[in-house]
């Protein structure tokens, strides 16, 4: 009697370790959904900022780029927030985060006011308009029942855009080894040349200018679209490191520093060439 009820209790704990395995293995894992770089820096902006920004959401905010015949007006869907009655300061310090981490001033997407305005930053890959006005301003109905004059609204919205929408290059892909001569191919839009070409150069891992050329446009250059281009680059392998980079130059006959663009395409060196 004994012995049998050992064998029962035995092979119930056998059932429900196997119980447990199979239920472990059929079970649905909930692991925590990757953060996209919009939304980590975002949440860095609320964190170092200490301001009590609302809930992220999908967002669509209007982009203005500079181009040869006027400007073009692009709406890009990325991620935002926004915040009410913060102190100037507060205010302040968001320009000062974006600055720190890396993005720039864009002269095309600024907007002021004495109620209301608007800052565009941008990196290579992502922008970022800052929209801001006193505390009580409905810029929809454009009234104003100021709440306090020492405090404001702002709306941060940021997505990615990339250079890519500009010029694209096909030869050479990014860190490809490449030997001397080097054929460059790709396409840009009319307003990257001038004259229908742009300057490119390569530098070596240090920055030091080791081979330049010009591109020539393939086709007609006075348009929006995108018009296909080629050159080739001459140049002594480096010893040191074998690592460096292509830089394509927006052509700016102005001068004026507003209106330099440049594409970057990171590359390596056939140093058997050296051999």
């Amino acid at each position: 009697m004994i012995k049998k009820i050992v064998t029962i209790i035995f092979v119930a704990i056998i059932l429900g370790i196997s119980s447990w395995f199979y239920y472990k293995q059929t079970m649905p894992i909930f692991e925590e959904e990757p953060k996209d770089e919009l939304s980590i820096l975002l949440e860095g902006l609320e964190g170092e900022t200490k301001i009590d920004f609302s809930e992220i959401e999908k967002i669509d905010f209007k982009w203005i780029t500079k181009i040869k015949f006027g400007v073009e007006e692009k709406v890009i869907t990325g991620k935002g927030f926004e915040a009410n009655n913060i102190l100037e300061s507060q205010y302040n310090s968001i320009e000062q985060f974006l600055v720190n981490n890396g993005f720039e001033v864009d002269v095309n997407n600024i907007a002021g006011g004495t109620v209301v305005g608007s800052m565009g930053y941008r990196t290579e890959d992502v922008v970022c308009t800052v929209s801001g006005g006193i505390t009580g301003y409905e810029e929809a109905e454009e009234q104003w029942n100021p709440v306090g004059i020492n405090t404001k609204d702002v709306i941060v919205s940021c997505g990615n855009f990339k250079k890519m929408e500009f010029i694209r290059v096909n030869t050479p892909l990014p860190n490809q080894i490449i030997q001397s001569p080097l054929v460059i191919q790709g396409e840009a839009r009319g307003y990257w040349f001038f004259e229908a070409s742009f300057p490119i150069i390569l530098v070596d891992w240090d920055g030091l200018i080791i081979g330049q050329t010009i591109a020539q446009a393939k086709d007609d250059w006075m348009t929006e679209g995108f018009v296909p281009f080629e050159a080739v680059i001459e140049f002594e392998v480096p010893i040191v490191k074998n690592n460096g980079a292509l830089i394509l130059r927006k052509d700016n006959p102005s001068g004026l520093p507003e209106n330099d663009d440049a594409f970057e395409v990171p590359v390596f060196f056939d140093q058997d060439d050296n051999i």
